[in-house]
């Protein structure tokens, strides 16, 4: 008996902690203070009226704003979870000053003063010292960084360099210079002693360190996990928005479309959030944990939270959210013309002396296919069927980003579309980041003609070079200066034979710069009578050999 008392007591206890785990393993979840406009946005209105934001500092789960009036710094804290704001501290203003991680820097026409967060004076420094390292401060001047402690060189640098900034941390300071020129980054590890040139044309800071971008690359410098990390700027980012990464993956604010964007650097890809519920301005985006913070210019300070563990595939269109619709769209108009449009990852192959970016925007490539479409209207499919004589494979159009040249000694620098055959097709690459789509493909399509022209065995525009100045001869170069004019930018009508200089480089250019007008239906050039005589020349050649386009309204 006494040893089933025992045992029925062995089993209550184990129940009981069973249950009593069972209960502390299932916290109620904490929710964020803020009022809630949708599953993920949650809306904190801070009622600091009449006051300028100097700086803002997140710390876990509390938000530091470092304000001020006209006579007074206060700095005030807020808990993403509670509802109260408080203020810390108060300080007279006579000095300009920053919030600094968890430090106050200010400065006056004399020195550099470092506070707590709660006002009481740390260090001072001489104004030229404006460099935080470790616990001084640097000053940088003619080539050398200095050191406070006893004025003398602390690191000598290679170069004559313009400061830009830098990114502190209780170990190490790195500072972001550039040349005299503003062409070039540097980075300056101080406590390595290392000089980084960096290819770049914009930069940011951000919570590891800085990242920049180029026409190709996005560079991550993360100096919290001592790496370098190269991605390629398939979206062509410039940072001209509001823009924080955080490892990754690359949040860009666009005010205009009331939406985030969000590139994922390691995928390439690029999806966007809806944040119309948002009236304000976004001036300040900053990321900590799973949260983005979101700073307006509200005169009474407001900060928006966006939850990330909270977003779903429901609240972001994803950059394959209809992909289907613009497969079946390049599909209809494969199938109505007898061609080949490529776009995406499909539009991406090896080309011959030039390089192509992927273009994954759905609204660029829904626009560039609208104006193809509408473009092509002015041709048939017997028309295109003659691009798939003598064994060729068909016109096939590639719609991708930024195009790069391998020799830019022979070819333009920038250029934005390219014709050749290649593999058997008859081939057009467009960038359709360009504006004049309509324009770049009738160009193109101009030389494929030519190219088809000759894979039949045809010499077509036989006396072109008789509407041309007595004078005048092509330079058969893209690169070469022209010493001739008789372009639009003539004072006289009758002097215009060419739409402008690149018109000069080759026969076939002159003719496409042509052909650009009479395919888009630009009647300008009826008004300079050599430009008129040539459209007509070049529409009754390709009549000749094309008579199914005589219905064409381009051709009538």
């Amino acid at each position: 008996m006494k040893k089933n008392i025992i045992i029925i007591i062995s089993i209550t206890t184990l129940v009981f902690v069973i249950y009593h785990f069972r209960i502390y393993d299932e916290k109620p979840e904490i929710s964020l203070s803020g009022n809630k406009l949708t599953d993920y946005i949650y809306a904190y209105n801070l009622n600091l009226k009449d006051i300028e934001v100097n700086d803002i500092f997140i710390n876990k789960t509390d938000v530091y704003y470092l304000v001020s009036n006209i006579n007074q710094y206060f700095l005030y804290k807020s808990n993403i979870y509670k509802k109260d704001l408080f203020k810390v501290s108060e300080k007279n203003k006579g000095e300009i000053c920053e919030l600094k991680l968890n430090f106050i820097e200010c400065r006056n026409e004399k020195e550099i003063i470092t506070y707590d967060l709660t006002f009481n004076k740390i260090n001072s420094f001489p104004i030229d010292y404006k460099i935080p390292y470790k616990n001084t401060y640097l000053n940088y001047k003619n080539n050398n960084l200095y050191i406070y402690e006893n004025g003398t060189i602390f690191r000598e640098l290679a170069k004559d360099l313009n400061l830009k900034t830098y990114f502190y941390t209780k170990e190490n300071t790195i500072i972001l210079f550039n040349d005299t020129e503003n062409k070039t980054y540097y980075l300056y590890d101080i406590e390595n002693k290392l000089l980084d040139e960096i290819d770049a044309t914009n930069y940011d800071i951000y919570q590891n360190g800085f990242y920049f971008t180029n026409n190709n690359t996005i560079i991550n410098k993360d100096y919290i996990n001592n790496e370098t990390i190269n991605y390629p700027n398939s979206f062509n980012i410039k940072l001209d928005y509001v823009t924080t990464l955080n490892e990754n993956i690359l949040y860009e604010i666009d005010n205009e479309k009331k939406e985030i964007n969000i590139y994922d650097l390691e995928t390439n890809t690029k999806s966007y959030l809806n944040i119309d519920k948002i009236d304000e301005v976004i001036i300040d985006l900053r990321i900590y944990d799973n949260f983005l913070y979101l700073f307006t210019s509200n005169n009474e300070i407001s900060l928006y939270i966006i939850d990330l563990e909270k977003i779903s595939k429901n609240f972001i269109s994803s950059s394959d959210t209809n992909i289907d619709e613009l497969v079946t769209k390049a599909n209809e108009i494969n199938n109505t013309y007898n061609i080949n449009l490529k776009i995406k990852d499909d539009a991406i192959i090896k080309f011959p002396d030039f390089t192509a970016k992927p273009m994954y925007d759905e609204s660029i490539i829904e626009s560039g296919l609208n104006k193809i479409n509408t473009t092509i209207l002015n041709f048939n499919k017997e028309f295109f069927n003659n691009f798939y004589l003598n064994d060729m494979k068909g016109l096939n159009i590639y719609l991708t980003s930024n195009l790069t040249p391998s020799d830019y000694e022979t070819q333009i620098a920038n250029p934005a579309a390219y014709s050749l055959i290649n593999n058997n097709e008859y081939t057009i690459v467009i960038d359709i980041n360009e504006p004049n789509i309509e324009e770049l493909f009738c160009h193109e399509l101009m030389h494929n003609i030519e190219f088809n022209l000759e894979n039949k065995n045809i010499k077509a525009f036989y006396n072109w070079e008789n509407l041309n100045p007595e004078n005048f001869y092509y330079l058969n170069s893209y690169t070469s200066p022209s010493k001739f004019n008789y372009t639009l930018t003539e004072e006289s009508k009758d002097l215009v034979y060419f739409i402008d200089l690149y018109s000069h480089s080759y026969p076939s250019e002159d003719r496409s710069r042509i052909f650009e007008h009479v395919c888009t239906n630009d009647i300008k050039i009826n008004d300079y009578i050599n430009l008129k005589n040539k459209a007509n020349y070049l529409k009754e050649e390709i009549l000749k050999y094309y008579p199914m386009l005589k219905n064409s309204k381009i051709f009538t």
